[in-house]
């Protein structure tokens, strides 16, 4: 592994994470983590919610910059989650190259649906079209739910807190 392949895969990462939704400083740190983890010097990082520029000193002192553009984002945050995970094993030197490479193909070729509202009718009208059509097999299906405040029709108020 080179440098140049390395900074492939981290502005990989960063591209997702914005394509995925991501907060603009956690991609901004995330991408700073894991180039201060591999020793380059004065990374400097400016995002916005669809592009971010780049630019570090590698070991032999040349300069490296780079810009990324991300069309077509929307919150993903199961891909978040697993994307600031590697971030974090990255920045800590936990996984090699091929470590790294792996957990990149595994998340960016995970198939997830994520819908708001009533979970039971949502669940439905997601999946039936798929299982009938046989895109999904229905054993490996998996709801994952979540509720906030509104849920139910409940409204955020002070004594709820």
């Amino acid at each position: 592994m080179n440098d140049l392949d390395y900074l492939n895969l981290i502005n990989e990462i960063g591209f997702l994470l914005l394509k995925s939704g991501s907060e603009i400083y956690r991609v901004e740190e995330a991408i700073t983590r894991m180039c201060e983890a591999n020793g380059y010097k004065n990374v400097e990082i400016f995002a916005i919610p669809t592009y971010y520029t780049l630019s570090l000193t590698l070991p032999d002192g040349s300069l490296y910059n780079t810009s990324v553009r991300s069309r077509r984002n929307r919150v993903h945050l199961d891909r978040l989650h697993a994307l600031n995970d590697l971030a974090r094993k990255i920045s800590d030197k936990k996984l090699n190259y091929d470590e790294i490479i792996e957990k990149l193909d595994e998340i960016k070729n995970t198939n997830l649906v994520g819908n708001p509202g009533c979970y039971t009718t949502c669940s439905i009208l997601t999946a039936y079209p798929l299982a009938k059509e046989g895109i999904i097999d229905m054993s490996t299906l998996i709801i994952d739910a979540k509720s906030g405040t509104s849920g139910a029709g409940r409204g955020a108020k002070m004594a709820n807190l």
